[in-house]
């Protein structure tokens, strides 16, 4: 069942949440991200469905531990404001490359 394109019916279940909506599996290809510049490195896709179904246009997301920048990417796709902090120079770094890749 759908309620304005949204399923009504959840991939997984949880014993206690606050989330007015579903939860979600998100499934993606491991072999697609053999680039990997950090070892938790989140696919930008993933970033994209959060900030779709969790924010709202004019939010600014804070990011304490950038790693890759992939959300990085995902709120310069969305245009989202992003603030965000990476304590390990080279990752900070690796960050900055793979922003300006996607920003091209």
């Amino acid at each position: 069942m759908r309620l304005s394109g949204v399923s009504l019916f959840a991939s997984a279940e949880l014993a206690w949440t606050s989330f007015d909506k579903p939860s979600k599996i998100f499934y993606y290809s491991v072999r697609k991200n053999r680039n990997k510049i950090h070892p938790t490195q989140k696919p930008v896709q993933l970033y994209e469905w959060l900030l779709k179904m969790f924010a709202k246009q004019g939010d600014k997301i804070l990011d304490t531990h950038l790693g890759s920048g992939t959300i990085a990417v995902a709120c310069q796709n969305l245009g989202f404001d992003l603030v965000a902090c990476e304590i390990d120079e080279s990752y900070y770094k690796k960050s900055l490359e793979l922003i300006k890749i996607y920003k091209t």
